[in-house]
Formats: structure tokens, sequence, C-alpha cells
């Protein structure tokens, strides 16, 4: 009897992260898609292109980091696909990238010095 694997059974542990990546397809221009669920061995695009097709070769830069070659593995819908690297991502590399993505998140969930003193000024003008 045939099994599928399940999501959930995989090889190598995904983080969750949502990262700004440039897909290039063979030596084309890079597009912009959204980088998620990623491990040394591969990760989840979304808002990806549609001219993509299963066993693309693709190249990724993740956040502006080195780029990465591989291809795809599986597409839903035209909506996100499943990249498989050639070769694992550097552990070091990979802490960084998860490292600057959580930095990012917590940047966005801080209110900047310059909203805190408008905060400020505008609740002296409410008194």
């Amino acid at each position: 009897m045939l099994q599928m694997r399940s999501l959930d059974d995989r090889r190598h542990a995904r983080q969750s992260l949502k990262a700004d990546g440039q897909l290039r397809k063979g030596v084309g221009i890079g597009q912009s898609v959204a980088v998620v669920d990623l491990s040394d061995c591969g990760c989840r695009i979304t808002s990806i292109p549609k001219s993509l097709r299963r066993k693309d070769r693709v190249t990724l830069r993740i956040a502006g980091h080195a780029p990465v070659e591989g291809h795809l593995k599986w597409l839903h819908l035209g909506k996100e696909a499943g990249v498989q690297f050639d070769n694992p991502i550097h552990p070091a590399v990979f802490n960084q990238i998860l490292a600057s993505h959580r930095a990012a998140e917590a940047r966005a969930d801080t209110p900047s010095e310059h909203l805190m003193v408008l905060r400020g000024e505008l609740e002296q003008l409410q008194d």
C-alpha cells in the first residue's frame, strides 16, 4: 500500500518566518516572493510568478543573503511552491537569517522613538 508522507513528518525541521526573497529562474530577472517555513534544505515561497513549473531550476536570495540554488519540488494552485535546495544552507547562515527575521519582527512590534515623542505631545495637548 502506498503511503503519503505527512507534512509534519519531514526530515528537516522548518522554522516559520516571513522574509522577502528574490526568485530567479535561469538567467531571468529576479522576482519578489515571500519566503516562509524555512529549513536548511528548503522552504515554502508564496506570491510566486504564474510562469513557474514543478522541477524548474531556481536561484533564491533570502532577505539579502547569499543566493541558494535549487528546484521547485511542488506547486500549489500557482500561489505557493516548495523549493528544495541543492545544498543545505550552512547552519551559521540559517541562524543569521532567522535572527535577522526575529529582529525585524521585534522592530515592527515596537513603536519608533519618533512615534513615542509624538504620542507624548498629543497626550499633553489633550490634557
